[in-house]
Parts: C-alpha cells; sequence; structure tokens
C-alpha cells in the first residue's frame, strides 16, 4: 500500500495500491481488487507517450530522441508555454470526464521555438499525470515507472518533482506481461504462497530512482488554469469533431 505504478505507453495508466476499496474521486478512474487482500485505484491519461511523439512531428520529423534534446535545452517552465495534452480522440476520462476535450498550447510568442514546445510537452505529460494521482484519496509514497517514455530522465524529474514522490524506473522489459505471468503464477499456487509472490516481485530492481526536487514554481498552478480557461469552449459545437457537430445540428 501506497506504492504506485505508472505505465508510459500510448495511453498512460497511474494505479495506485491501496487497502480498502476507494472510488473517490467518483465517476472517475478504475478501481479493482488485487492479490493479499488489497486493491488498485487507477486513472487513465488517454495520451501518454503520445503527446512526445506528436510534440516531435512538430519541431523534429518525428525524432523523439531529438525532441526530449531540445526540451532539456529549454528553460524549465518553458519560458511560460504551456500544453494540455488532450490529444486522444476519447477526450479526457481523468481525472475529469469530457469527451470533446482537446489539447492546445498557450502562451506562445514569437521568440519561441521548438525548445519551448518540446518543453511543454514534456512538463504537459507530467503535470496532466500528476492531475491524476492529486485526485486520488491516498497519495503515492512511491512510483515506478513502466513503458517506452520511462526511457526520459526529464519526464521522470518531472514527474517526481509534481507529486513529490520518488519515482523508479524499473531495470528491464515488458512489465505488464511480466506481472501478469506472475500473478497466475502465485494464483496456480506455484510461488509458495503469499511470501514468493512478494518476493518474485522485490527482486526486480530498480535502474534509477528519482528523487522528487523543487517543481517549477507555479507549473501545476498555470495547467489548471489553462485547462479550466478552455473547458468551457469544449462543449461549443464550434470544437467538436465534425462527426459530432454534424449530429447535434452544428
Amino acid at each position: 500500500p501506497g506504492r504506485a505504478v505508472t505505465n508510459l505507453g500510448t495511453s498512460s495508466f497511474s494505479t495506485l495500491v491501496i487497502d480498502t476499496c476507494e472510488l473517490a474521486p467518483h465517476g472517475v478512474g478504475i478501481t479493482a481488487a488485487a492479490p493479499l487482500g488489497r486493491w488498485m485505484r487507477t486513472m487513465v491519461n488517454t495520451s501518454g507517450s503520445m503527446t512526445l511523439d506528436f510534440a516531435a512531428g512538430l519541431v523534429c520529423e518525428g525524432d523523439v530522441g531529438r525532441m526530449m534534446e531540445l526540451a532539456a535545452e529549454a528553460e524549465p517552465g518553458a519560458d511560460g508555454v504551456t500544453m494540455l495534452p488532450y490529444l486522444s480522440p476519447a477526450g479526457v476520462v481523468s481525472p475529469f470526464v469530457e469527451p470533446n476535450a482537446h489539447g492546445c498550447f498557450i502562451g506562445l510568442r514569437a521568440g519561441h521555438g521548438p525548445r519551448e514546445i518540446a518543453r511543454a510537452a514534456v512538463e504537459g505529460l507530467a503535470c496532466a499525470i500528476a492531475d491524476c494521482y492529486s485526485a486520488m484519496a491516498t497519495q503515492p509514497e512511491q512510483i515506478v515507472t513502466v513503458g517506452g517514455a520511462a526511457r526520459s530522465d526529464l519526464l521522470l524529474e518531472q514527474i517526481a518533482a509534481l507529486t513529490g514522490a520518488p519515482v523508479a524506473r524499473l531495470d528491464g522489459e515488458e512489465f505488464g506481461c511480466r506481472g501478469a505471468a506472475l500473478v497466475a503464477a502465485w494464483a496456480a499456487g506455484l510461488t509458495g504462497g503469499d511470501d514468493g509472490l512478494v518476493a518474485a516481485a522485490e527482486a526486480i530492481e530498480a535502474e534509477r530512482v528519482f528523487e522528487p526536487g523543487p517543481a517549477t514554481p507555479g507549473l501545476m498552478d498555470r495547467y489548471r488554469e489553462a485547462a479550466a480557461a478552455t473547458r468551457r469552449l469544449w462543449s461549443g459545437p464550434h470544437w467538436r469533431r465534425d462527426s459530432e457537430a454534424e449530429e447535434g445540428g452544428g
């Protein structure tokens, strides 16, 4: 309990292990039973590594590695540029539900360039993940990260700073498959009981742990203010996808 995992795939899933069945905030997220009598509370960012792919397409012809280098060269806070990474056709499902949500960049000026765009994308994704964790009734004591985007030191540093929790990158690959196999072995009685399940899980070592440093002042507030300021636009007919506008007569 208190440990969490964020799977940084095309969509990003942030799951916290808890002792009791917790449903807050109501109407969003997933709560599921877990081994050893525990529960998992999950929030989903429909745009995970998709955010980084999108920004790389804008600034360096899809080269995500180069895009991350550009982001690291920019000043923290991206000189006032904020990105809302609401890029999925499904809109947003955590920490609020809005199928018409759209992504955007706010704060652009003529002096901004690829570095600020790249930095804003990394910070926007980190803010979206931190926003989901902050909506949970219990806050994580440690976050393990897996998935392709977990290779980014800058992204994990930002997640640690914004959540205030140490963020670990595991040594290895395919942890979803390995976890499923481990739980299946436990259910089949092949792990030597509950203690064997715990021992097997703890045998997976962290490649690196990012301790939480100071967050960029005002970054999270700016992100939430941008989301609140644009949210009223998403329900208007001019901001809907064409199919929805036609169905609604817009």
